[in-house]
């Protein structure tokens, strides 16, 4: 498997595992998690942007999720590169 295919699958398995994840959380996403609003034209975001978007964690429990969310992510990516 060439190596642009791999980065290219860890991407798509990386992008769809924050989809489910953001997902899971659902509504409790601004309990855990604050989203910094764009300070400027560059930083923008479209309103699909801003609601799969986490933020940065303010409780502990973000701090959990956000590590549980860096791990799973980092065997995916782990995976792929030494299996495939």
């Amino acid at each position: 498997m060439s190596p642009v295919f791999k980065i290219l699958l860890a991407f798509i398995v990386c992008l769809i595992t924050t989809f489910i994840f953001r997902f899971a959380i659902g509504k409790n996403r601004d309990l855990h998690f604050k989203r910094s609003p764009p300070k400027s034209f560059i930083t923008l975001r479209t309103p699909i942007a801003m609601h799969f978007s986490l933020g940065y964690p303010i409780t502990l429990k973000g701090y959990v999720l956000l590590a549980l969310l860096l791990f799973i992510l980092w065997m995916e990516i782990s995976v792929i590169a030494y299996y495939f």
